[in-house]
């Protein structure tokens, strides 16, 4: 489904939904009718079924305060993040309490918390905490589960002045170092190309480098802070899987020449891993195949590995660890920050797709059992949102069809949530995604959308709104 609604031009280039803008006000000690999800700690134990908003009782308020950084604290001082956006029944000092939100704004007229840039840090975290009767008690009511309060996804479609072609597959990274998004090649109605294009959080320009790799499709591509650059590894030139390595600094490639390295690898799952500070590498095809990424079906897939890599400042190491997946491709990496460690989804794995969700840390893979999952597929787009504080997955394709998608990954719980597709993309796979620079949103470009799988040019921004009362336990 694509992007719908009135639209308004802002002064970043993004087109946003009408009727969704926030004052900020500001306030020191409140006595509020609101919605409260609880601090990170508080809510790691709590795991049970949402409860709607219309089961909930009516009794007294609870004083809330809000700190220097406009984030609400409660009586005892604990930090509270406020996501919220309808009533929950909840206890504080063993006396049942009633909270509400309406539109991400306090209900009460009695209140003035600020209802911008309170930043949730989890999906769909219980509200938990002290155990009733203590002074920072603050839990689901007695006789109830839990309550589960969220935000919505968001995403408007960018209006750059520029943009790249038409493709998929293309490589695209975060270079927090030169404060722009740096995108490389992919495949367009014409074949592989071999162009560098930066973003700077509101229109794209293509950059024109004395020096750069090859034309190709399904390079890994990965911003490295420990050494400051972009590393750029292998790829699809449309004949041969390649093995080359560059760096881009900002400026302009050059090509690296490691004395050991993964050998030719393209369709690799790959992502920054700041407890090895390394540029981790997972699987993919080394060499051709007939794939649909290599033009053709799944009937004859290309020879496949589950081969770890790492890469440092020291050179390439292969890492054996155990509990590894099964050889794969066409899958996705991504650094759970809220977590501390990376996680790895499905794939092609040489005869189909299977669901398998698992994670990585520097001395084990773990595979987890998620109380709920995405079906199997393959060229998704997934990366950590920071805006959210979880991995976000959309799209991708079974085999059979486009996906459109939406799940966001909650380790607590264990679980994918599926938050909904009334304003995602249209459906498609081969995109490419990271953070967008300036605003610590995700950005997403291009891939190969509908029944006929054409090549997409549009940059989507992903935002997380409060939703209203209306939207009942939907992204619950």
């Amino acid at each position: 489904m694509g992007m719908s609604g009135d639209a308004n031009v802002e002064a970043r280039g993004i087109r946003r939904r009408g009727g969704r803008g926030f004052a900020a006000t500001t306030a020191l000690t409140v006595s509020v009718l609101v919605a409260a999800l609880a601090s990170p700690v508080a809510a790691a134990a709590a795991t049970a079924t949402p409860v709607r908003a219309s089961a909930v009782s009516k009794p007294a308020p609870v004083s809330v305060g809000v700190n220097a950084g406009g984030r609400p604290v409660n009586p005892a001082g604990v930090r509270l993040s406020m996501p919220a956006l309808r009533s929950v029944s909840m206890l504080h000092d063993g006396k049942p309490t009633t909270v509400t939100v309406s539109q991400g704004r306090p209900a009460s007229p009695h209140s003035s918390l600020p209802a911008h840039g309170i930043v949730p840090t989890h999906s769909s975290v219980p509200v938990h905490s002290a155990p009733a009767g203590t002074s920072s008690g603050v839990q689901a009511a007695s006789g109830s589960s839990p309550a589960y309060v969220t935000r919505g996804p968001d995403w408007t479609l960018a209006q750059p002045a520029s943009m790249p072609s038409p493709r998929g597959f293309a490589g695209l990274a975060d270079d927090t170092g030169h404060h722009v998004d740096v995108l490389f090649g992919g495949e367009g109605p014409n074949g592989v190309l071999g162009d560098t294009w930066t973003w700077n959080g509101y229109t794209w320009t293509e950059q024109f480098p004395l020096n750069a790799p090859s034309a190709r499709k399904g390079a890994i591509m990965v911003y490295d802070p420990a050494l400051a650059e972009t590393v750029l590894y292998g790829g699809y030139d449309g004949t041969s899987v390649l093995s080359d390595m560059w760096a881009w600094n900002g400026t302009d490639w050059s090509q690296l020449s490691p004395s050991t390295s993964p050998g030719p690898l393209a369709f690799a799952a790959a992502a920054y891993d700041p407890s090895t500070q390394s540029v981790t590498v997972f699987g993919g095809a080394t060499g051709v195949g007939t794939g649909p990424d290599f033009g053709g079906t799944y009937s004859s897939a290309a020879p496949l590995t589950n081969a770890l890599w790492r890469y440092t400042s020291a050179g390439w190491t292969q890492v054996s660890l155990p509990g590894a997946p099964s050889a794969r491709s066409n899958m996705s990496l991504a650094y759970d920050v809220s977590a501390g460690e990376l996680m790895l989804f499905s794939g092609w794995n040489g005869t189909g797709y299977d669901t398998g969700t698992w994670t990585l840390t520097p001395t084990a893979w773990t595979s987890v059992s998620p109380y709920m999952s995405p079906i199997g597929r393959a060229d998704y787009a997934m990366a950590y949102d920071p805006t959210f504080g979880r991995v976000a997955l959309f799209g991708g394709n079974d085999s059979t069809n486009n996906l459109q998608d939406f799940y966001v990954w909650n380790p607590q719980t264990v679980t994918w949530m599926n938050v909904g597709n009334d304003t995602v993309p249209s459906d498609r796979y081969g995109a490419s995604v990271t953070t967008a620079e300036g605003n610590g949103q995700l950005i997403l470009f291009g891939g190969l959308a509908g029944g006929s799988s054409t090549y997409q040019s549009d940059t989507q921004i992903l935002d997380w709104l409060p939703r209203g009362a209306n939207d009942g336990n939907r992204y619950s």
